[in-house]
């Protein structure tokens, strides 16, 4: 997928779609799709709908797939949640991979989002928080297997608001993107910069 692309990440080394950033009830878990296990006749259509104009305007991906169908008429959310395809993981271990180039941790997402709104000095501060961390690694847990992770259900969903805060996400994610990028570098140069030289002088052989 060319070009900048919502909605999709990594968890536990695997592919995912990710269907609710933050759950109701357990807001430091987000809801996704491990995409590489799901049926032909499930991820055809959720893959087509994910990469469509509609798909990439949604604020939630969740709020796509809960209005449209599968090609054998089954609402798109119900059939995937019924399945089991739907499946909970940590945020912090979820990294959001919208092009080849650029990736950020979902927890660090949410908070960019959350803070949106909130006022320059909000902005400020998670700007200094990046600056003080970097780019971190997602939490190093055990692999969990996608076919044995928590699935979630419709009700575990319905009551988190999905309304879109009057920011724009693409443009927030792009510049947290940036951000994080220009973070990483500014490492790697100091860590260059502070690599031990080796001491000069000649070595005397042995005999």
């Amino acid at each position: 997928m060319a070009g900048f692309f919502k909605h999709v990440g990594t968890a536990n080394s695997k592919k995912v779609i990710i269907v609710q950033r933050s759950l109701p009830s357990e807001e430091h878990m987000a809801a996704v799709i491990y995409s590489d296990i799901m049926p032909s006749k499930y991820h055809d259509d959720v893959m087509k709908l994910l990469e469509s104009v509609e798909g990439q305007a949604a604020w939630e991906f969740k709020d796509i797939l809960s209005r449209r169908m599968m090609s054998d008429g089954q609402n798109m959310l119900e059939a995937i949640s019924n399945e089991g395809y739907l499946k909970k993981v940590a945020a912090n271990n979820v990294m959001v991979t919208p092009n080849s180039k650029s990736k950020v941790r979902l927890d660090e997402l949410n908070s960019l989002l959350t803070m949106a709104g909130q006022g320059e000095e909000a902005k400020n501060k998670l700007e200094r928080l990046e600056n003080a961390q970097g780019m971190r690694d997602p939490a190093k847990i055990s692999d969990t297997d996608a076919f044995v992770s928590e699935t979630v259900g419709m009700s575990d969903m319905a009551s988190k608001s999905t309304a879109a805060p009057a920011v724009d996400q693409n443009m927030l994610m792009m510049e947290m993107m940036k951000t994080m990028q220009s973070i990483q570098k500014e490492l790697a140069e100091m860590k260059g910069t502070a690599a031990p030289k080796k001491a000069k002088g000649s070595t005397k052989a042995s005999v």
